[in-house]
């Protein structure tokens, strides 16, 4: 059992380095808008591999470390506050519907919406920004109801 689940993450990291550009490769004109958010292009496309590789292997340990708190959520449809860590694992899958993990797993960096507000995955249901003074250390800092 233990073998099957480090077998099928490692085969979702590989799928997902393989998908997605690499950092040299997205500085492109568009990713400057990062530094409106308080980033850059790379730091925001390493976060945005780490969190589809966690979401995608349902590694709620690891997404949990992703995320401020306390933190407000949009969870079953309802608004909750995350206090810390373990309250997300416990509420994880009511937090990371199959429709979220969907809206991760096809989120670019292309595609991504940025403002003074963050970074926002799937038009702003999931909002990013790095910690203060931290551009490299980008936490979800909020998700929010669906469009």
């Amino acid at each position: 059992m233990r073998t099957s689940l480090i077998l099928s993450a490692l085969v979702a990291l590989v799928v997902c380095w393989c998908v997605l550009p690499a950092p040299a490769a997205a500085q492109t004109p568009g990713t400057r808008a990062f530094q409106v958010a308080g980033t850059e292009a790379e730091h925001v496309s390493a976060f945005l591999r780490t969190l589809q590789t966690s979401v995608a292997v349902d590694n709620r340990y690891k997404v949990a470390t992703l995320l401020t708190y306390p933190i407000e959520v949009w969870a079953d449809g309802e608004h909750l506050v995350l206090r810390n860590q373990s309250d997300l694992i416990a509420r994880y899958s009511r937090v990371f519907t199959p429709a979220l993990k969907k809206a991760i797993a096809e989120a670019r960096i292309e595609t991504l919406t940025v403002d003074d507000q963050g970074v926002h995955i799937d038009a702003g249901r999931l909002c990013c920004k790095p910690q203060a003074g931290r551009p490299d250390a980008i936490r979800i800092v909020a998700i929010n109801r669906p469009q």
